[in-house]
């Protein structure tokens, strides 16, 4: 089933097939995205309920902590709930900062099941979801669907982990209530 998408998908295609791959995953889900809200979070959590799938997610530190962060928190805690771990990319703490400017982490790369990558413009949000025009390319080549994941795994190894609802220790970066 993942394996079909094989084209490039423009405009509301490319959403419709990064859906379709979050429902039909069955393994593993990994992305990397520059900013997050709730937009994704029904594909997530149909995807996610009673299985034992393994979804991470790796955001932009600078993004996700500053402006207005309830939602991107809300999304969050509500995809813990459902197992899937978040970590922050931040060019300091992976050793990718360019003098005073931290480097962003502006990648929106999907990866499903480690046979489907899917890389485009796409922010998983809801505003990517409903208002804009977004491009991507969906590819099931093998060289690079395991060079993006060796990529990802670079970038969750370096990464730094936002904590479950309730915890209270010193390095957590999340401290804004849920409710």
């Amino acid at each position: 089933p993942l394996r079909r998408q094989r084209q490039m998908c423009i405009r509301d295609r490319y959403k419709d097939v990064v859906c379709k791959c979050i429902l039909e995953s069955r393994q593993q889900i990994l992305l990397t995205g520059y900013t997050f809200d709730e937009g994704f979070c029904p594909q997530f959590e149909r995807a996610l309920a009673g299985s034992q799938l393994d979804a991470r997610i790796v955001l932009d530190a600078n993004t996700t902590m500053t402006g207005s962060t309830r939602g991107r928190v809300r999304a969050i805690r509500r995809l813990q709930s459902y197992g899937v771990r978040f970590r922050l990319h931040d060019g300091e703490s992976a050793g990718l900062s360019r003098g005073n400017n931290r480097s962003c982490l502006h990648a929106k790369v999907w990866i499903f099941d480690g046979t489907v990558l899917a890389c485009g413009s796409m922010n998983a949000t809801t505003n990517s979801m409903d208002n804009c025009v977004e491009a991507g390319m969906i590819m099931p080549h093998v060289n690079s669907v395991r060079a993006a994941t060796e990529w990802f795994e670079e970038l969750w190894e370096n990464g730094i982990e936002i904590h479950g609802k309730g915890c209270t220790c010193p390095n957590c970066v999340l401290t804004v209530s849920y409710t």
